[in-house]
This record gives structure tokens, C-alpha cells and sequence, in this order.
């Protein structure tokens, strides 16, 4: 079923420019804080910023069901921050919000769920702005809804970061509907929604963008597990793994449109035809370091791997960062596999790219352990390293063997004392005989903190394994 042909008079919108993902936040005197988390607090809060535009926040926590769908009809901006404690319930009999044409909506650190109709969660009119920021959109929509069940866009500007979309479902376009529209999807996870016909998790009618995020476990009876595209669709440095379709395309199915892919996994995807990828007059383009258990989905590049029979993805779930993910175990064919200049300079967690000899294909690095230098500033002491390279201005290479290292008592973190004392709180630290791990380096800083065990590491952290004696 080709639906864009009856939406031809709409293609002018895919002209619109994307605007960047990054807001800058500028107090107005419209700004709301909701202290009660309930409709009636909530609408009055939202009548302000409609007036001028502003942020609502909240100083409260909880759910706050809807009995009726909210009305973005302003030409501001209105941005809604839950903090990562609010709730947005639909009852399973309204929509939650309505993004009219000119009008911009950024959802940050919300949940969103049990709305209904098409978009259960948010409908975008021609030419709305919707940005969904550390957001979780579930259990919207049902599979009689016809398109979105948690986001419609039609004709407007979406963008997707940092959020999840699970377990909604409709009978195109399972989570979101983007027809026609244009849609960004970054850093983000879809897994378990599904589709009554076509498109499990994403059905795209218009310009779609996928980075450094993951699809897992989405399902359309028909066609088109995990993505279905009639127009343009590029896929970087993502995972599309365990989807499923009854008919065609287990992870994507392309008809007549064009989708491009880079150092991305898509395997382990089932369907009656085309486990992993579909096509039909339209063309799937490989760009190169992609990962694959079959021939299919065009992966033909030099550096593409084929019939792999080392996929070995470790299963969906908290590795840090906003999102569930998952990392590729130690035996994959992914590790250091993808040429970097076609992946991201940092993985769907933030990780930083390359953590070995090369990027790793697909949505997430893993961490590896290493040897890393020591570096203390002059100024402070703080001791840091840089990861790859030499220790930089401002800094000196040290010894782990000296004995004038101070540990923070709280933090863990590391100070080099240039054979002066430790002041309290932070105590003298010397590398132990047993050549226990000294310390943890963080992904994003450098910075050094001591640890007893090389498992107290975080999600962020990558194990600086020095050894015992010089």
C-alpha cells in the first residue's frame, strides 16, 4: 500500500530546513511552575506559556491524567521539563497534545502514555515543531488507530533524542507515523511496538534520519518490522536486531524510496521474506561497515561484513545513558570493525568513540579495558588522562609507583601532591603489591578515580589496568 501517492500535495513540507537539536533556554516572563500535578494546575500553567511562550517545570511529582487532548496553537515556543518525574497520561481515551500549524512543542524528561487516536501521544500539523528531549512515549495508541501510536506528524518537524518509544502500536507506524514530515531520530531506543499492517516501529513517507540508536523487538504483521520508508531514509551507526514481519523487510522494508546505511548492525531480524531488509523499485545503499547474518539489505561494500555468524549482541538494558541499549560482547564481529569517519564521534550513551583499534558497528562502543597514561596539572594536582595521545599542556606524566598520590575520601577522585602531603579529607595512596586496579578513568574528562575492584567501574568509566611493578 503506497499512501504517499494521495499525499503528493504535501511534498513542498520536506523542504522545510531541520532545526538543530540543541535549544538555547531563554528565561521569559511566561516561564510556569507547577506545584500541584494535577489537569487543572497543569492547563493553567500551559495558558500562561501559550501567551508568550516560556518553560513549565514542576515542583511536584507524579501522574497527571488528561480528559481532554492540550492545544499547542501559539506561534512560541513551549517547553515542557518534567525532570524526569512527571507523567502524562492519556486514560486510553484522549490524545495528549496538539501541535497546530506554526506552533513548536520541545517535551523534555517526560513519560507520556496511554494516549489515543492517530498520535496518541502528540499529532503535528503542517508546519508544528515537536522536540522530544530524555523523553519514554508507552503504551499508545491500539492496532485499529491508523497511523502513529504514540506521535503522528503530519506535514510538520519531529525531532527525537535521548528518548524511548516502547510498547505502542497502530496499524501503520506503530510509534511514529512520518508521512510527510521530516523526522530526526537520535540516541534514541524503539523497542516491542508493533503494527496491525506495516512498520512496526517507524512508517516514513518523508524525510527520516536515524543515528546512533537501537531497534529491537518491533513487529508488523505485514511488512516492515522495525522501519518502513516510501521516500528518503538514511541509517548511521544504529542497531536493527530481533524484529520481526509476517510478510516483507524483518527490519526494513523499502518501497519505491531510498535508504542509505552505514556502520549499522541489521541481523538476527526475521520475516517471510527479506529477514533483514526488503526492497522494491527503490534501492538500499550501502555505505560501508555494516554488520549482517544474511546476503540481503544491498551490503555489498568492501568493508561490509556478510553471513556473520558472530553477531553476539548482548541483550537490551541499562548500560548507562538515557536509554537501554545493547553492547556487542567481546566475541562480536563488531568490535573495532566500522571505519570511524563512517560512525559517530560518540556512541547512543555519549561513550566516546573509538574504545580499541578501530569504531565499533552499530549503535553502541564497547568499553574495553587499556592501558592509559597519568597526566597531573601543575595547577591543581587533579590527575587525568587523555585517552589516546600524549598528557597536554598544563599537565606532567607521572608514575602510579610514587607515593604521592591523595584519594579524595568521597569522590575517589585523584590528586598528585608533587611530594607534598595530603590535606583531610583525602588521604595517601600508593599502588598495592597485588597490583589491584588504580583507578577508573572517565570517558568524557579523563579524570582518574580509585577503585578496589575493576566490576566498581561505571557505564562512563573504562578500567586503567596499570601494572603492579615497573
Amino acid at each position: 500500500m503506497n499512501r504517499g501517492i494521495w499525499r503528493v500535495a504535501f511534498a513542498l513540507n520536506l523542504l522545510m530546513a531541520v532545526v538543530p537539536l540543541t535549544r538555547v533556554n531563554i528565561a521569559v516572563a511566561d516561564d510556569a511552575v507547577v506545584a500541584i500535578c494535577d489537569e487543572t494546575s497543569f492547563d493553567a500553567a500551559l495558558a500562561s506559556a501559550l501567551s508568550g511562550g516560556g518553560t513549565i517545570s514542576f515542583s511536584c511529582s507524579g501522574t497527571l491524567t488528561f480528559t481532554g487532548q492540550k492545544a499547542i496553537n501559539a506561534p512560541n515556543v513551549v517547553v515542557i521539563d518534567g525532570a524526569n518525574q512527571i507523567t502524562f497520561d492519556g486514560g486510553g481515551a484522549t490524545r495528549l497534545f496538539q501541535v497546530d500549524d506554526g506552533a513548536t512543542l520541545e517535551l523534555h524528561n517526560l513519560t507520556l502514555s496511554n494516549g489515543t487516536g492517530q498520535g496518541g501521544a502528540v499529532h503535528v500539523s503542517s508546519d508544528g515543531t515537536l522536540r522530544a528531549v530524555g523523553s519514554t512515549f508507552s503504551d499508545n495508541g491500539n492496532l485499529e488507530v491508523f497511523e502513529g501510536g504514540a506521535i503522528d506528524n503530519d506535514g510538520g518537524v519531529i525531532e527525537v533524542t535521548n528518548s524511548t518509544f516502547n510498547d505502542n502500536m497502530a496499524a501503520y507506524g506503530g510509534a511514529i507515523d512520518n508521512d510527510p514530515g521530516t523526522l530526526t531520530v537520535a540516541n534514541s531506543t524503539f523497542n516491542d511496538n508493533s503494527a496491525k499492517f506495516n512498520a512496526g516501529a517507524i512508517y516514513n513517507g518523508g524525510g527520516l534520519t536515524v543515528t546512533a540508536s537501537t531497534f529491537t523487538g518491533n513487529n508488523a504483521n505485514d511488512r516492515g518490522g522495525a522501519i518502513y520508508n516510501e521516500d528518503s531514509l538514511s541509517v548511521m551507526a544504529s542497531t536493527l536486531t530481533g524484529n520481526s514481519a509476517g510478510d516483507r523487510g524483518g527490519a526494513i522494508r523499502n518501497l519505491e524510496g531510498t535508504t542509505t546505511i552505514a556502520s549499522s548492525i541489521v541481523a538476527l531480524n526475521t520475516a517471510s521474506t527479506g529477514n533483514n531488509c526488503h526492497n522494491f523499485d527503490g534501492s538500499i545503499t550501502s555505505q560501508g561497515s555494516n554488520l549482517i547474518d544474511d546476503g540481503g539489505c544491498n551490503f555489498t561494500a568492501s568493508d561490509d561484513i556478510r553471513h556473520s555468524e558472530n553477531i553476539d549482541l548482548e541483550p537490551l538494558q541499562d548500560n548507562g545513558g538515557p536509554t537501554r541499549t545493547m553492547v556487542p560482547a567481546s566475541t562480536s564481529d563488531a568490535i573495532d570493525n566500522a571505519d570511524c569517519t563512517l560512525s559517530t564521534s560518540a556512541d547512543q550513551r555519549g561513550v566516546n568513540r573509538p574504545q580499541g583499534s578501530g569504531c565499533d558497528i552499530g549503535a553502541v562502543e564497547r568499553i574495553q579495558t587499556g592501558t592509559y597514561l597519568l597526566c597531573a596539572s601543575y595547577y591543581t594536582g587533579a590527575v587525568s588522562s587523555p585517552l589516546s595521545g600524549d598528557c597536554g599542556s598544563g599537565t606532567v606524566e607521572i608514575t602510579p609507583f610514587d607515593s604521592s598520590f591523595c584519594i579524595d575520601l568521597y569522590t575517589g577522585k585523584l590528586l598528585y601532591r608533587f611530594g607534598r602531603a595530603c590535606n583531610p579529607p583525602r588521604v595517601a595512596h600508593t599502588m598495592p603489591d597485588d597490583g589491584d586496579l588504580l583507578t577508573c578513568v572517565s570517558l568524557y574528562t579523563g579524570a582518574n578515580r580509585w577503585v578496589n575492584n575493576h566490576s566498581q567501574c561505571s557505564a562512563y568509566e573504562v578500567p586503567n589496568t596499570i601494572p603492579a611493578t615497573p
